[in-house]
């Protein structure tokens, strides 16, 4: 059974397709790995012991999301990369099989999850209601806009690539070579426990 078919048989409410574009996966997705991210808090502060008002805690707890989301994607991504003849301009119809486009939109329906929920915490945290602008209530400190920009233009480019049925396999690169690689094994904000 491919990833595709086991995401896609779990009981979950779809949501209607946006302008041609399922966010189903998208929606799971951000939901499973915000809900890790509690269960990494709690092994944090709980088992570790490790004091919740540290910044050096709270980046440790979202470089295990991010972890987890990376090593779920790097097996199947470098298997759908090497099935693939290396064009990242390639549509659907140069897709090697149905069976394989289909599992290529479903990781970059998973990826759109982790932007999702990495996004919206990420507003969550840096709320401030005292904020002197009330069309914009959020304090952004240190790299916390350029973490928001990059998702918002990962988010776009794996989206519009799923709208457009092209630009698959270039992101499916990107996501592999310029994010998940490194992810996994060295997080920059990872903090041995």
């Amino acid at each position: 059974m491919t990833l595709t078919a086991v995401l896609r048989t779990l009981p979950f409410p779809t949501i209607p397709t946006i302008f041609g574009v399922d966010f189903n996966i998208t929606l799971l997705s951000a939901i499973l790995l915000a809900t890790s991210k509690q269960v990494y808090k709690w092994f944090v502060l709980n088992y570790c012991n490790w004091p919740e008002h540290l910044e050096a805690t709270q980046e440790t707890i979202a470089s295990c999301v991010s972890i987890t989301h990376s090593t779920l994607l790097l097996y199947p991504l470098w298997t759908l990369i090497t099935q693939h003849r290396l064009d990242p301009c390639a549509t659907i119809k140069d897709a090697p099989s149905v069976l394989w486009y289909n599992d290529a939109m479903t990781l970059m329906e998973w990826c759109s999850g982790y932007m999702l929920q990495d996004f919206l915490l990420i507003l969550m945290k840096d709320y401030n209601p005292g904020s002197s602008s009330k069309f914009f209530p959020f304090v952004l400190p240190g790299e916390d806009p350029l973490f928001l920009l990059h998702h918002i233009a990962t988010f776009s480019y794996m989206t519009m690539a799923r709208k457009l049925k092209a630009g698959h396999l270039s992101a499916m690169l990107l996501m592999f070579f310029g994010g998940e690689f490194s992810s996994s094994l060295s997080p920059k904000h990872f903090h041995v426990f």
